[in-house]
């Protein structure tokens, strides 16, 4: 749903001269709830993702100025285009301070009886870099076998992961970093195909 089809109408004085051709007024304000979210995806960024990310049935927004605002003190502004009602997520630039590290782990390739075997793995490293304690969500994903023959079989994940996305293999933590720290992530996988064959990336 969005604003289509609309029309508002302010009643009010517009200060001036009279020369001026164009003028900025405020239709209204609104005041929205929203959870603060910091988002880290390794994939696209090393940097973390202000969020403003509110329940489904939040209002329609015409286009404006937002703020964000965590214990009554501004933390950035943005301009945003027109939200339809049940898009909840507003981002509000990058938090710079907190950082992700993606380290790839040695693969090795062997041989179990009728499959080849490849062994990988990765870690993250979580770093908050302000001086205060954290809530941050990571998402991240492992590959997604194309062809039926190959099977992928997690060994371990520490810490284990709040949510997974099964049909596109995301998964996401939310961990509570404190100042000045860094918190790993480990994913340790197999994937199996059948012997003689070539397992290829793309």
């Amino acid at each position: 749903e969005t604003l289509s089809d609309r029309t508002l109408e302010i009643v009010g004085l517009l200060t001036g001269d009279g020369n001026e051709k164009e003028f900025e007024v405020m239709m209204f304000d609104v005041t929205l709830e929203s959870k603060l979210l910091i988002l880290l995806v390794p994939e696209i960024r090393n940097n973390a993702w202000i969020i403003a990310s509110m329940d489904e049935d939040n209002e329609h927004l015409i286009p404006g100025e937002a703020e964000l605002r965590v214990d009554n003190h501004s933390s950035g502004k943005i301009f945003v285009e027109e939200f339809g009602a049940g898009q909840k997520n507003i981002p509000f630039g990058y938090a710079e301070q907190i950082t992700v590290k993606k380290e790839s782990l040695v693969g090795k390739t062997g041989v179990s009886l009728f499959s080849g075997v490849f062994t990988s793995g990765y870690k993250l490293e979580i770093t908050n870099g302000t001086d205060t304690k954290r809530l941050i969500t990571i998402r991240d994903r492992l590959p997604i076998p194309t062809d039926e023959k190959i099977k992928l079989d997690i060994k371990r994940i520490e810490p284990a992961q709040k949510e997974r996305d099964t049909a596109k293999n995301i998964f996401t933590w939310e961990i509570e970093v404190p100042a000045g720290a860094t918190v790993p992530i480990i994913v340790d996988y197999t994937l199996k195909y059948p012997s003689g064959e070539e397992l290829q990336y793309r």
